[in-house]
């Protein structure tokens, strides 16, 4: 098991597999992380918050 499922099973908390599963299960996603390299990884990585975006018109696919 992941430590991060772990973790939220210890405190009866939501985990997803991958931060582009958020946008479609909370309003707000708060993140804090280490560098930049971290931040472009979680947010436009390919399985970052924003990789299942339509470019379109930004809604959630």
């Amino acid at each position: 098991m992941k430590r991060s499922h772990s973790f939220a099973q210890q405190y009866n908390t939501a985990y997803v597999d991958a931060p582009c599963q958020l946008p479609s299960q909370c309003d707000v996603v708060i993140t804090m992380l280490a560098d930049d390299q971290a931040s472009d990884t979680v947010h436009f990585g390919e399985d970052g918050l924003f990789a299942k975006l339509d470019e379109t018109d930004g809604n959630h696919r």
